[in-house]
């Protein structure tokens, strides 16, 4: 109810209030005996909604005790396992089961929906992701056709949908699959430092193999989406507005991190990774722009503050591009994603935060907008 809340102007007020309650219902019901106290499905979802509603409030702390939560709930239900056969021995006997077809598709996409979350916490926080897609052995989810319909239609695995010829039919599975490369990109950014000194190796080091396949994956992703999530055409679908910028904010963090990798390093090869990641991370920042720019309701666009944050990294990337080229284009992109972060953040706590973090960096540098 309170994520309901929180989408309709009229009872917005109640959000908090709401929240609050199912929370505060959510932890009494924790603190039940055992084994009276049955674990469902519903649990997994309860406390993945609430780390939602925590997330989008700037909770940050909260929404990841909250997600831990969902994730640890949902494995205790064997969701990770619903397509290996016999499930592994285990401390937990809450495992049932689903009965029906409908119920196999509700448990997959509840898992699948806390693995998204769970790997967009991990991209923007700094965190580790608290779930192995290694220990996975649940089908992606169907289209939503086949799920609304209780018609079968053939399950592929993760793994191979991430094949470059693996055809996509689910608009809610490519959504996992771009946050799960979004996740991936910013992992090889915490862990560069690791890799031995990259723009100092052949071009088949380990660090830039590693970033080629990334951008393979995520370049594939854009040639086989669906029909229902490509651009211009269904920029009134949410699902395709969010799959297009989550693909190019991940394709700007990669090429963030190689710039970083090459800053420092003389050599043809060193320049020559900074030249073509600057023109990639930009490239990228104007797609995200330009999904921005379709949209004629932006309240609509960025209810997730995943979108606020594609919208600042957009925009910090226009910002080194007006301080190094003087480039009056960017300038103005930049004062667009500006005006929308303050648009948004008149509503939203992340959209606030990441407005008022970029004015802070224009004033530092010196920079001044056009109104």
């Amino acid at each position: 109810m309170a994520t309901g809340a929180s989408t309709n102007p009229t009872f917005a007020h109640l959000k908090s209030l709401l929240y609050k309650r199912a929370r505060r219902l959510a932890e009494l019901d924790e603190m039940g005996d055992e084994p009276a106290n049955k674990v469902t499905v519903a649990h997994a979802q309860c406390w993945l909604l609430i780390a939602n509603i925590e997330a989008q409030d700037a909770l940050f702390s909260r929404a990841f005790i909250s997600l831990g939560k969902s994730v640890r709930y949902a494995q205790m239900l064997r969701l990770h396992q619903l397509d290996r056969g016999k499930p592994e021995p285990s401390l937990f006997s809450q495992y049932q089961p689903p009965q029906d077809l409908t119920e196999l598709e509700e448990c997959r996409r509840t898992w699948w929906v806390i693995c998204h979350s769970d790997c967009l916490t991990a991209a923007t926080s700094g965190l580790p992701a608290a779930i192995d897609f290694g220990q996975i052995y649940t089908f992606l989810p169907v289209s939503d056709e086949s799920f609304e319909h209780e018609r079968e239609e053939p399950a592929t695995t993760i793994q191979e949908a991430l094949q470059p010829h693996s055809p996509l039919r689910s608009s809610l599975a490519t959504r996992i699959l771009a946050a799960y490369a979004f996740s991936q990109a910013s992992a090889l950014n915490s862990q560069a430092n690791g890799y031995p000194n990259p723009a100092r190796n052949s071009a088949n080091g380990e660090y830039w193999s590693k970033q080629r396949e990334i951008e393979n994956g995520l370049l594939s992703l854009i040639v086989r989406l669906p029909p229902c999530l490509q651009l211009p055409q269904s920029s009134a679908c949410h699902q395709a507005i969010f799959v297009n910028i989550m693909i190019h904010t991940a394709i700007m963090v990669l090429h963030k991190t190689a710039i970083q990798q090459a800053r420092g390093q003389e050599g043809f090869e060193a320049e020559y990774h900074r030249r073509e990641s600057r023109s990639r991370m930009l490239a990228a920042a104007a797609q995200v722009l330009a999904v921005f720019r379709l949209t004629e309701d932006i309240m609509a666009v960025v209810k997730n503050p995943i979108q606020d944050y594609s919208a600042y990294i957009a925009a910090v990337v226009f910002l080194e591009d007006v301080v190094t080229e003087g480039n009056v284009q960017s300038k103005n992109n930049l004062s667009f994603l500006l005006k929308v972060l303050r648009t948004v953040g008149q509503h939203h706590a992340v959209g606030s935060m990441l407005a008022a973090q970029l004015t802070a960096q224009l004033e530092g540098l010196d920079i001044q907008l056009s109104s």
